[in-house]
C-alpha cells in the first residue's frame, strides 16, 4: 500500500518538480534497467536503459574483473602452498579445487560484460543506430502484485531454518498509445577503426505538458485496477526492436581471431581470464549514443 501511495503522489506531482521534456523512462522505472514483459512468457525485450544503470553495470564489471584476479591469485597461491609447503597435509588439497571452480564462475560472469556475444561490424552498427532512429517505440505499463511468505523448517536435530520468499499473485501489462512520435536522437557517432565499445542510452520525452497529463490519466486507473496484494511494483517499459545498450563494434572485416568466445574460454580454463579482460579493455575505445524519442498525445475525449 505504501508503494502505491508513493506512486500516486509521484504521478500527481511529477509535472511540478520535473520538467516534462526531461522525463525519462528510467524515472518512471524507479532506477531499474531491464525488466521482463509479462506477456512475453519470460523473454526480456530490451527497453531504454538510463545512464545511471549503465554506469552501475560498468562498475560491476570492474569489480568482477578485480575479484576474478584475486581469486586467480588465491588459486595459484593455494597450488604453491600444497605443492611446496604442505604436500603431505591432505586437508589443504580441496582449496585449489575450490578456488579453480570459483575462478571458472568468475570467467563466466565476466564474459557477459565483455560483449563477446554481442559484436557487430562498423557497417552493422551504423545500420542498427539508423533503425533505432526510425523505429516507433512501444510503451508498456506494467504492474506486479506480490507478498512475502515466511516458512520455517525443522531438521532431525531439532534446529529451525527460516526462509522468506516472494510470491507473485498478479501481473498485468497495458500498452500506452500515443498519437505521434518524433525522433530527437543525437547524431550517429563516428566509429574509428579497431575495437569500440558502443554504449547507447535512451530517453523518452513528452512534447508538451498535456501529453504528460494524458499519460498520468491512463497510469492512475491502471494502477488502481491492478492493486491486488500487499505489495505492488509499477513499471514503465520503452521497447524498441533489436535495441542494444552495450555492444562491441569491430572493423568491417569482422572481429580479430582472438576476440572470440572459444579463445576466451581457453584463457579462462588456463586461469588467464583477467589478462584477456585487460587486453580487451586496452584495445577498445568508447563511444556514446543517445536514442531520444519525443511523443505527442492528444487529449482523450
Amino acid at each position: 500500500k505504501a508503494t502505491v501511495s508513493v506512486l500516486y503522489w509521484f504521478i500527481s506531482h511529477m509535472a511540478s518538480y520535473q520538467s516534462y521534456n526531461t522525463c525519462t523512462a528510467a524515472s518512471f522505472n524507479a532506477g531499474k534497467g531491464f525488466n521482463v514483459d509479462p506477456r512475453s512468457g519470460g523473454a526480456s525485450p530490451l527497453g531504454f536503459p538510463d545512464r545511471k544503470q549503465l554506469t552501475k553495470d560498468s562498475l560491476r564489471g570492474c569489480v568482477a574483473v578485480v575479484v576474478l584476479f584475486i581469486v586467480t591469485v588465491l588459486f595459484w597461491g593455494s597450488v604453491a602452498f600444497v605443492l611446496f609447503i604442505a604436500p603431505d597435509v591432505l586437508m589443504f588439497f580441496p582449496f585449489p579445487v575450490f578456488f579453480y571452480i570459483v575462478q571458472l564462475v568468475g570467467v563466466y560472469l565476466v564474459s557477459r560484460l565483455l560483449c563477446l556475444n554481442n559484436t557487430m561490424t562498423r557497417t552493422e552498427a551504423h545500420q542498427a543506430m539508423q533503425s533505432w532512429h526510425t523505429a516507433q517505440p512501444e510503451i508498456i505499463m506494467q504492474m506486479e502484485c506480490f507478498h512475502y511468505a515466511t516458512e520455517t523448517t525443522y531438521d532431525s536435530d531439532g534446529k529451525t531454518t527460516t526462509s522468506t520468499s516472494r510470491i507473485v499473485t498478479h501481473a498485468a501489462a497495458q500498452r500506452f498509445h500515443y498519437d505521434r512520435c518524433e525522433d530527437a536522437s543525437s547524431d550517429i557517432p563516428y566509429l574509428r577503426s579497431g575495437l569500440t565499445e558502443l554504449r547507447t542510452y535512451g530517453e523518452l520525452l513528452f512534447a508538451d505538458r498535456s501529453s504528460l497529463e494524458v499519460f498520468n490519466s491512463e497510469a492512475e486507473p491502471f494502477v488502481r485496477a491492478n492493486t491486488r496484494d500487499q505489495c505492488q511494483v509499477f513499471d514503465v517499459r520503452v521497447v524498441i526492436p533489436d535495441f542494444e545498450s552495450r555492444s562491441l563494434v569491430t572493423a568491417d572485416s569482422g572481429p580479430p581471431c582472438w576476440l572470440r568466445m572459444p579463445v576466451y574460454v581457453l584463457f579462462g580454463l588456463l586461469t588467464l581470464g583477467p589478462l584477456y579482460s585487460l587486453c580487451v579493455s586496452l584495445a577498445s575505445r568508447h563511444a556514446q549514443h543517445t536514442v531520444r524519442k519525443r511523443i505527442t498525445c492528444a487529449i482523450r475525449v
